[in-house]
C-alpha cells in the first residue's frame, strides 16, 4: 500500500521505490506553473508520515510524463547524524593547571 498526501487539488504519492514519488493533479489536468509546490508537498508528506530523519535534501531529480500530467520526483538526501556533525573538541588543560584550579577554589 502506498501513502499519499493531498490538498484536494494535487497529490504526492509514494511509489514502491524508496524516495521516489509521483506528483499529479487530482482532476487529471496538465501540470503547469508548479514552482516549489512538489517540494512543499514532499516536506508536508515527511511531517505527516513521521519519516523525518536528520537529513538534508541534496538533490531532486524530476521527470515529466509525455502528456505533462505526472511529475516523477526522486529525492536524494545527505544524512546528518550526530556522529557526522563537526563539534570542536575542548582543549584539555594540563594537569598542573587543573590541579591549581581545583584547589584554588
Amino acid at each position: 500500500m502506498t501513502r499519499k498526501f493531498t490538498d484536494g487539488t494535487f497529490t504526492l504519492e509514494e511509489t514502491q521505490n524508496k524516495n521516489h514519488f509521483y506528483f499529479y493533479r487530482n482532476d487529471g489536468e496538465v501540470l503547469e506553473n508548479l514552482g516549489r509546490k512538489p517540494l512543499d508537498f514532499y516536506q508536508e508528506y515527511v511531517k505527516m508520515t513521521n519519516t523525518a530523519t536528520n537529513s538534508i535534501i541534496d538533490e531532486v531529480v524530476t521527470a515529466m510524463s509525455a502528456d505533462n500530467k505526472v511529475l516523477s520526483l526522486t529525492i536524494y538526501t545527505i544524512e546528518t547524524s550526530p556522529n557526522l556533525i563537526y563539534k570542536p573538541k575542548r582543549k584539555k588543560q594540563n594537569i598542573l593547571k587543573r590541579w591549581i584550579n581545583k584547589f584554588s577554589g
